[in-house]
């Protein structure tokens, strides 16, 4: 049986590091997109405002575009050197290794 003082040596510290970081982002958004997504709920069921259909369309766009058109719409939008500044902080990992190789 396995120990926690042996899991560095065993599945490797950047592994580790990731999957601390995974479950970091991963409670912070959840609740955030639980109080967010029910107010937004709320907000739409209870009142009638000029701005319903857009906002309801904001919250769809998500399942209607897919990641790789949206990748596409900021390039577009803010060209390469944004992501290239975003690629730099390496807080993301914006290109894969078969992409970054086409950078300058």
């Amino acid at each position: 049986m396995s120990t926690l003082a042996e899991a560095p040596s065993r599945f490797g510290v950047k592994r580790l590091y990731r999957d601390a970081g995974a479950l970091l982002t991963a409670s912070i958004a959840v609740p955030l997109n639980l109080v967010f997504g029910l107010a937004a709920a709320w907000t739409i069921a209870k009142f009638d405002f000029r701005a319903k259909s857009v906002l309801m369309t904001l919250i769809d766009l998500p399942f209607a575009v897919s990641p790789v058109i949206s990748g596409l719409i900021f390039v577009l939008l803010f060209g390469m050197t944004f992501l290239q500044a975003v690629a730099a902080t390496k807080v993301i990992n914006v290109f894969s290794r078969r992409m970054s190789s086409l950078l300058p």
